[in-house]
């Protein structure tokens, strides 16, 4: 049976057969709603609490005193507090164990992840001669997250008598500085340890030249 068709419904068929790769297009989808992490790595075996900033994506409406926040997924990962200032803005603080992976975080709704990884530390130079001056040593940490550490005692080194260094200079969660000075006592190899996470690395202290005349040269 013949079925009468709009104006409407004739003139969509015409642009749909007349001209097929103009009659419609493609988008990005709208309207998502989810959150971000950050940071998207945390150490494990952390000594303290690490804080995760929660950023709604789209109409996420978290209330303070409603909204619970979860974590799971690893081992010896504990939440230990929430805060909540607006609909698309909250914090979570937790603390890791020794287990590492993908843990997840959901607002009982929407879930998203961050990775709790292994913390590394590595160093520049590598060996230093002994002296009385102060030397620069630059350290750059792996999932760590400096930036959020008390500096003084943040690092500490042994391994070498008379060796000491000062207060750190951080520059970002990844990237700091400490002044290494050695004395003439010993050499050997010094240990350098980050207290935050326990990772270590290494620099070798080595003997000065002592020229004919017994005058050390630094």
């Amino acid at each position: 049976a013949s079925v009468a068709r709009t104006t409407s419904w004739l003139l969509t068929e015409y642009a749909n057969q007349s001209s097929p790769s103009t009659f419609y297009a493609l988008s990005s989808e709208t309207g998502v709603i989810n959150f971000t992490v950050s940071p998207s790595a945390i150490p494990k075996n952390h000594s303290g609490n690490i804080t995760l900033t929660l950023t709604g994506v789209g109409a996420t409406n978290w209330v303070q005193g409603t909204t619970v926040f979860s974590v799971s997924g690893v081992s010896g990962v504990s939440k230990v507090s929430q805060n909540i200032t607006s609909g698309t803005a909250a914090t979570v603080v937790v603390t890791t164990g020794s287990s590492s992976g993908t843990l997840s975080v959901s607002d009982g709704t929407l879930t998203n992840t961050t990775q709790v990884a292994t913390a590394t530390l590595a160093r520049s130079p590598t060996t230093v001669g002994q002296s009385f001056a102060a030397q620069t040593i630059t350290l750059t940490g792996t999932n760590t997250l400096w930036s959020g550490e008390t500096a003084a005692g943040l690092f500490t080194i042994s391994g070498v008598s008379g060796a000491s260094i000062g207060t750190p200079t951080v520059s970002s969660n990844t990237s700091a500085t400490i002044a290494l000075s050695t004395g003439f006592t010993s050499t050997g190899t010094l240990t350098i340890t980050d207290n935050s996470t326990g990772a270590t690395t290494t620099v070798a202290i080595t003997a000065s030249v002592v020229p004919t005349g017994g005058s050390i040269i630094r």
